[in-house]
């Protein structure tokens, strides 16, 4: 405290103020010329208790440290302050001794004020002939003392009044420009105030941003750069070194002036804020333990646009040297030319040129600072420099870390191709990495949730695009699809094979017990029915989805009427009088029975249609049931339209089984009812059989399933009725006779279906 008491006792001679001179800012720091400008400075801080209690616009108490007296009633017009006594010091009419707090900063800033213009009104160059005059005024770094001298600025030349105009254009200010305030909380005041009087103002400390804006701020001009372009630096300086985790230190006096704005940062930045804590105390945060700091001038320096120092003088003396140019190219007085003429105007100071943007900002470098922390202070050390780009001198640095290694400060590291992020708690950075599920993919590094792929397209885990989906269907070369291939070899030969036997005996007593040329047609049926299963595989197509059910089920039908009329041949013979076996046996067999079978045919074909056209089968391709392709197949439209295509079979098959299963077989004749229970039980074993491994399979192989169940029906039908027939036919051609195939009534010793049968028609014969 001694030594700023000193310092303010020298500022006031440096001042040439003597010995009972009025303490008042109007008369003290004040200078009579040619022009004249006016001064906002941070020279005292305003009393709480005076700023609690204002019930009147009248002044404001500044504390400020100094010695002098007043005099009762030596405010001066316009003094924004009032003598604040001592505490313990006696007060004695008419002369009071008073301390006085002056702000360091402040008395810099004066001084180097005073500097600057003794050197602009030295200059031969910059105003030859004209002196610079300034009044200065004290802010006491609160807005309601600011509008005071403001005011005083606008008078009327020669007064202390304003009036109100409707056109200021030919109006003469008291003052030709304004020089501060130091803070941008101040200067969003100020600033809108001289803009709609066109004023010129030079701040040299305020830096917000958003005194950039020419609409809201059109005279407003500073010499320091604003707070993006050091944010801008800041990022920058992240960026390079990968940190996303960061914490940014405000000094404690930017409350509620000019905090940082980081919403222009990478979203990916997280940053913890706080206020930088001089002095004793608590840590402003607990995850900050650089900073607790000396109440010196090092952490003072850390106030940013309010830093103490020859910093703060450099940028004022800049301001006044930017008004001077101005005011060296335009006529005296005329305050609009003076502003016209400072846009992007440029200016020189000590060999360093500074130009006026035409958002009234100076480009100016900016010098890296890294803090070396060497007891019992730490310093500050130029380790890079930022003008736009950054340039770093590596070998300057010195990091606290082994081997003088970059520290790494991220929150979360980065996802793996394939993952995407999931964010904990409140901070973009601070994140999960989570595996894109099959299906999605990661589109952007910086995605929190996977894209999902197209309907046509698919990809695997952990996936970083998509790829087209190919088409699958039941192929050819498909291993299930060989195999019943060679099922279908195997049973269409044994169904020519048996086909060919019957035709060359067609004569023969086993062939007319068979039925003649309707066994044939049923062999016939039978091999179209085994062809049809090759309408299965390969590429659907709309006229194969249609024709696959009619195509396999219509020469089945015929098939098994062939079998029903020898059921029911085999049924009257056995249980209807012997007077009535004749007729029926004759209106069984041709031409009434190619006449039912037929009409069967025609009943099974009018099913088909009703099926097709009211569940027809389409062509589907489904995105959902294959993982990378797209299944091409005919899908059912409904188990109702399969149901009536199997209608008339199933009827056929049931009275069949019906007609032969309660037949006695009796010895010395050929059992055909045991041959056609058998058959049938066969068929409905097949397709009872189909429907739960059809519904259980995967739809690409249900194609296969109908194809397997075709082959089995045809198969159970040739192997259990007509195959022992051909075997006895090959041989046993003496068992081909009209007495054991075609003897009266129902009586019955053998299938002739293996050597069992053999012994057992020997011994009838016995």
């Amino acid at each position: 405290m001694p030594g700023l008491a000193v310092l303010g006792l020298s500022l006031v001679a440096l001042l040439g103020l003597g010995r009972g001179a009025l303490l008042c800012l109007s008369q003290q720091f004040r200078m009579e010329g040619d022009y004249i400008l006016g001064g906002l400075f941070p020279l005292g801080l305003a009393e709480e208790t005076d700023l609690n209690h204002r019930t009147r616009p009248d002044s404001i108490t500044c504390s400020r440290y100094g010695v002098g007296r007043q005099g009762r009633g030596d405010e001066g017009a316009g003094c924004p302050w009032a003598c604040a006594a001592k505490p313990g010091v006696r007060q004695q009419p008419p002369v009071a001794l008073c301390v006085f707090r002056f702000s360091t900063m402040g008395l810099f800033l004066v001084m180097a004020l005073k500097m600057a213009v003794e050197e602009i009104n030295n200059s031969s160059t910059l105003l030859p002939g004209l002196q610079l005059g300034y009044d200065l005024f004290d802010t006491c770094s609160e807005p309601v003392v600011t509008m005071k001298p403001s005011l005083m600025f606008l008078a009327k030349a020669g007064s202390r009044s304003i009036a109100a105009y409707c056109n200021y254009t030919q109006y003469q200010p008291r003052v030709l420009a304004v020089i501060g305030p130091h803070s941008s909380e101040l200067a969003l005041i100020t600033g809108k105030f001289f803009g709609f009087f066109l004023m010129p103002q030079v701040s040299y400390g305020a830096s917000m941003d958003r005194l950039s804006n020419r609409e809201t701020f059109p005279s407003f001009f500073r010499t320091v750069t604003s707070n993006r372009v050091q944010l801008e630096a800041m990022v920058t300086l992240l960026q390079h070194f990968g940190w996303n985790w960061v914490a940014a230190l405000e000094p404690v006096n930017w409350a509620g002036a000019q905090p940082v704005s980081w919403r222009a940062a990478p979203p990916d930045l997280c940053h913890l804020r706080s206020r930088v804590q001089c002095g004793s105390g608590p840590p402003p945060h607990p995850a900050l333990q650089h900073l607790q700091l000396p109440h010196t001038g090092a952490c003072e320096a850390l106030a940013g646009e309010r830093g103490a120092g020859a910093a703060g003088s450099w940028y004022q003396s800049q301001s006044w040297w930017s008004v001077a140019f101005g005011s060296a190219l335009s006529p005296p007085h005329p305050m609009p030319q003076l502003l016209d003429k400072m846009y992007n105007m440029s200016f020189h100071i000590r060999g360093l040129e500074l130009r006026f943007s035409d958002s009234g900002n100076v480009d100016m470098e900016y010098d890296l600072k890294m803090w070396v922390w060497q007891s019992p202070m730490p310093k500050l050390r130029t380790v890079g420099t930022y003008n736009g780009s950054l340039q770093l001198q590596p070998t300057l640095m010195h990091w606290h870390a082994p081997n003088n290694q970059v520290p790494v400060s991220q929150c979360s590291q980065e996802c793996r191709e394939g993952q995407v992020r999931r964010v904990k708690g409140f901070h973009s950075c601070c994140y999960d990495c989570v595996d894109c599920k099959a299906g999605s993919y990661r589109q952007n590094p910086d995605d929190l949730t996977c894209t999902l792929c197209d309907q046509d397209q698919w990809s695997p885990e952990r996936s970083m695009r998509c790829f087209p989906r190919r088409p699958r269907f039941l192929e050819w070369g498909d291993p299930a699809v060989l195999l019943l291939l060679l099922l279908l070899a195997l049973v269409l030969g044994l169904v020519l094979a048996a086909l060919g036997l019957f035709i060359r005996h067609r004569d023969s007593p086993l062939v007319q017990a068979s039925g003649g040329p309707l066994a044939c047609f049923g062999l016939a049926c039978l091999g179209l029915v085994c062809l049809s299963v090759l309408l299965f595989p390969g590429w659907p197509g709309p006229a194969s989805c249609l024709a696959q059910q009619p195509v396999a089920h219509l020469p089945l039908t015929g098939c098994l009427s062939t079998l029903f009329l020898q059921a029911a041949e085999t049924f009257v013979e056995s249980e209807l009088p012997p007077t009535w076996v004749a007729w029926v046996r004759g209106h069984l067999r041709a031409p009434w029975a190619w006449l039912l079978v037929l009409l069967l045919i025609l009943m099974e074909a009018a099913l088909c249609g009703w099926s097709l056209a009211a569940f027809p089968s389409k062509v589907e391709m489904d995105w959902r049931v294959l993982p990378r392709e797209v299944l091409v197949h005919c899908h059912m439209h409904s188990w109702v339209g399969l149901g009536l295509v199997h209608i008339t079979n199933a009827t056929l098959a049931f009275l069949c089984f019906l007609g032969t299963f309660l037949v006695q077989s009796q010895p010395g004749h050929y059992n055909r009812a045991r041959a056609l229970t058998f058959t049938m039980l066969a068929y409905f074993v097949t397709w009872v059989s189909f429907v739960p491994l059809f519904t259980n399979m995967q739809v690409l192989y249900q194609p296969a399933v109908q194809m397997g169940a075709i082959l089995l029906c045809a198969l159970g039908i040739l192997a259990i009725f007509h195959l022992p027939k051909c075997y006895l036919l090959l041989w046993w051609p003496e068992l081909n006779t009209p007495e054991f195939f075609l003897g009266q009534g129902p009586n019955d010793t053998t299938d002739g279906g293996g050597s069992g049968g053999r012994d057992r028609t020997q011994g009838d014969h016995e």
